[in-house]
C-alpha cells in the first residue's frame, strides 16, 4: 500500500470524524439544555408534553410517579452526557491521529501508540465506570425508581482491541526505527 493512499485515506477519515465529533457536541448541547429545562421548569415542558401521556398510562398511578420520572430522566440525561463526553474525547484523539498520519509519512509514532492506549482506556471507562455512575445518579435523584445498570461486554472487547492495536503500532515503530538505523 502506498504512502499516498494511506495519507489520502487518513485525510478523508479526519474530515468524516470531524463531522461526527460536531454531531456529538450538538447532542451534548441538547442534553445540557434538556437537563437545565428539567431542573428549572419541568412543569412547563415535561409534564405538558410527556407526562400527560404517562398520567393516562396503566403503569402510572399519580402525578408523583410523573415527578419521579422527571428525576429519572435527569439522571439518564446526565449519564448519557458523561458517555458522550468520553465519546467526544475519543473522536478528538482519533482526529489528531489521522490528521498526523495524513501529514507525516509514518503512522508508527510513539505519540500514536500513546493515543491509542488512551482511547482504549476511555472505551473501558465508558464501559465500566459510566453504568455504575448512572445507577448511582438514579438512586440519588429518583430513589423510588428501580435503578439498574448494564455493562456492555462489546465495549470491553473493543477496549482490548484498541490496546492490542497500540501494541502492534508500538512494535511497528520499533521495527521502523531498526530499519531506519540500518540504512
Amino acid at each position: 500500500m502506498s504512502i499516498n493512499k494511506i495519507q489520502k485515506t487518513s485525510q478523508t477519515l479526519t474530515a468524516f470524524l470531524k463531522i461526527i465529533c460536531v454531531m456529538t457536541f450538538i447532542v451534548m448541547a441538547i442534553e445540557i439544555i434538556g437537563i437545565i429545562l428539567f431542573i428549572v421548569k419541568p412543569e412547563d415542558w415535561f409534564i405538558t408534553e410527556f407526562a400527560h401521556a404517562k398520567l393516562f398510562s396503566p403503569f402510572t398511578n399519580s402525578l408523583e410517579d410523573v415527578t419521579l420520572s422527571i428525576s429519572a430522566v435527569i439522571a439518564e440525561l446526565i449519564t448519557e452526557l458523561m458517555s458522550n463526553v468520553i465519546m467526544a474525547a475519543i473522536l478528538l484523539i482519533a482526529i489528531t491521529i489521522f490528521r498526523d498520519i495524513s501529514k507525516n509519512y509514518t503512522p508508527f509514532l510513539t505519540k500514536h501508540v500513546n493515543r491509542l492506549k488512551v482511547i482504549s482506556l476511555l472505551i473501558l471507562a465508558d464501559a465500566i465506570l459510566i453504568p455504575p455512575l448512572g445507577m448511582l445518579l438514579t438512586m440519588i435523584l429518583a430513589p423510588k425508581v428501580d435503578a439498574s445498570m448494564e455493562i456492555a461486554p462489546f465495549q470491553i472487547i473493543l477496549a482490548v482491541i484498541f490496546y492490542c492495536l497500540s501494541l502492534i503500532f508500538e512494535y511497528g515503530g520499533m521495527l521502523q526505527q531498526q530499519s531506519d538505523e540500518t540504512l
